[in-house]
């Protein structure tokens, strides 16, 4: 989990989405999304984007997908939701 976190802080995981949100919400006027993290693991991307961008006055609504339930957070505010991606059990 170390490994993923330092891959998404040096290799952009973080800097992409942040940068793709904040363009999104430049666009359109909007300041508040609702997201789907795919492949969520235990949120550390999205909780650090909420952390990110709470400065710009955008604010984030995460719900975690991943294939695992023990992968995701045992607490904490965002959905979770276990599954596949490919049949994601969201409507």
């Amino acid at each position: 989990m170390l490994d993923l976190r330092w891959f998404n802080r040096w290799f952009g995981g973080i800097a992409t989405s942040r940068e793709m949100i904040a363009a999104i919400a430049g666009k359109t006027g909007k300041a508040q999304f609702s997201v789907l993290e795919v492949a969520a693991g235990d949120g550390f991307v999205p909780r650090t984007l909420v952390e990110n961008l709470q400065s710009s006055g955008i604010k984030l609504d995460f719900t975690l997908l991943d294939r695992a339930a023990s992968h995701l957070p045992k607490n904490g505010a965002a959905p979770k939701v276990a599954g596949d991606a490919f049949a994601a059990p969201i409507s």
